[in-house]
């Protein structure tokens, strides 16, 4: 029974340490099998239309000097005016399930809504900024044959406003306005589009529209593949770089779902549609939220913005544009003119954007050469406000927080086509930041908590169980050892001394004394004490000798124990010459027992 118990609890100790390194893993699988993109799930439903409040804010750089930028070429000055704050919906549709490779097909559309109480202004503001339809003309002008050159420079010189105009904050997001110079466009770029209709905005036509059809992975045949995308309008690669490495984009994901991070993951793939391009972020720090959420942070990888001298890989992005007639030598002619890469800090989108003078970077030239913050007064790079970075809850993989930003330049270069702005400065001009943000609401909060804390409880309680459930074993065992123990195995020597005392009958002072009784009469009497009822002097020094090695003690009261002679059988009562005494001696009282007293 003993071994029984043992071998049990034994057991259960080692079910706890085995369930301990075990059991979290088995919970982490039953939790991967909810996050595959299935009908019907609730990761399915947030991924299909985002949960989470999405928050678009812009900031535009004021010029102050304008007049004396474009007449005398002065250094522009630039005031930050901003946040133009925007929510944005996000919502998936026509889409369609591919049960054979387990992908699914979307769109995805986007739509923006100002959010008066959380801008600087509403969108009536106005915003005096750099003519970027008339920049982008005077830069296709440049690779036009000459005879287009002078048409077109001739009528910029007479009909253009100007090299900076003023419109609201809501012409230049979304809404548009009408220029003129949209009707170069197509003469000079014949694959521009033609859905414009004479109207010109950063985001012109962009908001409720979708950005194209995608195809993910679900993650049903593995978890790994989770919302990977496969397929971008119905292609498995860009076709904008120059090499295959950099126009794919396996491996990336859209923003908002990914796979479960892994503890070796180190770097995320993001692709994203609007800079044709999958941006590289890699891994900064573990950190809690302010809710209590173990969080993993990605920032933007130092080299996104590197020119290929700093960085080798980036070669395939370094646009090699054909060299123009020498004008005013200048930061982007001058090294056009070398064929070298601009200094490191930006990225030409012209590739993507019909070649268009467009580049991208951090928010003030946040870790781009100082050549550029050095061609415009105003700006005040900040690591805390201007860098990109997101936030990942590991166990799910979701995106628990995002400061996703980036800056809109224009290259401005007039060349020899235009002799009324021959003195513009040919610079790289900022034109906005903006970011993306989000906030987990109360409800995401709660769950995430509860995902992020049942793998470690649940070993730690299987563990709490086994071993309470062994230390119960053990304790039964031990207790029912103890007993027998108890029982089987007693001290010999003090089982001499116990039999010593159940064999006395009656114990007194001295053997044959015998006690003078006066009955009732007044004659005195001799009660007469059988001999066996008597002890003897050397047995009692015996019994003593006994008790004392066994290290048990006599009761107080000399020999009249009560518990051995109820325990002593057949002890014959004592007999009295008379029965009725009307007095009784001192030495009778002496040797009572405690029957007779009470």
């Amino acid at each position: 029974m003993a071994k029984f118990g043992l071998a049990i609890g034994i057991i259960s100790i080692l079910l706890g340490i085995i369930s301990y390194f075990s059991l979290p893993s088995i919970v982490l699988r039953q939790i991967h099998k909810r996050l595959v993109l299935r009908e019907g799930s609730e990761t399915y439903e947030n991924w299909k239309q985002v949960p989470v409040p999405v928050y678009n804010r812009y900031y535009f750089f004021n010029i102050q000097n304008a007049a004396e930028v474009e007449r005398y070429g002065a250094k522009p000055e630039l005031v930050e005016v901003g946040p133009f704050t925007y929510r944005v919906l996000l919502s998936k549709h026509d889409i369609t399930h591919n049960q054979a490779n387990a992908t699914v097909t979307y769109k995805e559309r986007r739509t923006w809504i100002f959010i008066r109480n959380q801008s600087i202004g509403d969108e009536s503001t106005m915003i005096s900024t750099l003519n970027t339809p008339l920049a982008m003309t005077l830069s296709w002008l440049q690779q036009a044959s000459p005879a287009v050159r002078l048409v077109v420079g001739v009528t910029l010189d007479t009909t253009s406003q100007g090299f900076f105009i003023n419109r609201t904050v809501k012409q230049l997001l979304f809404e548009g306005y009408p220029d003129v110079l949209t009707t170069f466009g197509p003469l000079l770029r014949p694959e521009l589009p033609s859905a414009y209709n004479g109207r010109f905005g950063f985001f012109y036509p962009k908001n409720n529209t979708d950005d194209g059809v995608y195809r993910v992975h679900t993650g049903e045949d593995d978890i790994n593949l989770l919302n990977v995308l496969e397929s971008h309008n119905g292609a498995n690669a860009l076709r904008y770089w120059s090499s295959a490495e950099c126009n794919s984009f396996s491996g990336s994901t859209k923003s908002e779902v990914r796979p479960p991070l892994k503890p070796t993951t180190r770097e995320l793939r993001m692709f994203n549609a609007e800079i044709c391009r999958v941006l590289k972020l890699v891994k900064s720090q573990s950190h809690l939220t302010p809710h209590g959420i173990h969080a993993e942070r990605f920032v933007l990888d130092s080299s996104f913005y590197s020119n290929s001298v700093d960085y080798p890989p980036n070669s395939c992005y370094d646009i090699k544009r054909p060299a123009r007639p020498p004008s005013i030598l200048s930061i982007r002619s001058s090294y056009l003119l070398r064929m070298d890469p601009l200094p490191s800090g930006i990225m030409d989108l012209g590739p993507c954007k019909y070649g268009a003078p467009i580049y991208l970077s951090n928010p003030h030239f946040l870790d781009a050469d100082p050549i550029y913050a050095s061609t415009v007064e105003g700006l005040k790079p900040n690591r805390s406000k201007h860098s990109f970075w997101i936030d990942v809850e590991p166990t799910t993989g979701s995106t628990i927080g995002i400061a996703a930003r980036v800056q809109l330049n224009v290259a401005v270069s007039t060349g020899q086509a235009s002799i009324r702005f021959r003195n513009v400065p040919e610079i790289i001009f900022p034109i906005l930041w903006s970011e993306y943000t989000s906030a987990l609401t109360p409800h995401l909060v709660d769950k995430l908590l509860i995902v992020q804390w049942i793998p470690a409880a649940s070993a730690k309680i299987s563990l709490f169980l086994f071993c309470t459930f062994a230390l119960l074993v053990f304790t039964v065992v031990l207790g029912i050892h103890t007993f027998r123990v108890l029982r089987d195995n007693k001290d010999p020597k003090a089982m001499k001394a116990v039999k010593a005392l159940k064999s006395i009958v009656r114990i007194k002072s001295d053997a044959n004394d015998s006690t003078e009784v006066t009955p009732n009469n007044g004659t005195t009497e001799t009660t007469e004490v059988k001999p066996e009822e008597h002890v003897s002097v050397s047995f009692k020094k015996s019994l003593t000798q006994s008790l004392e090695t066994s290290k048990l003690s006599l009761p107080s009261a000399p020999y009249d124990t009560f518990s051995l002679a109820n325990e002593v059988p057949n002890t014959p009562p004592r007999r009295y010459k008379s029965n009725k005494l009307s007095n009784k001696s001192s030495s009778d009282e002496k040797y009572k027992s405690p029957h007779q007293k009470f």
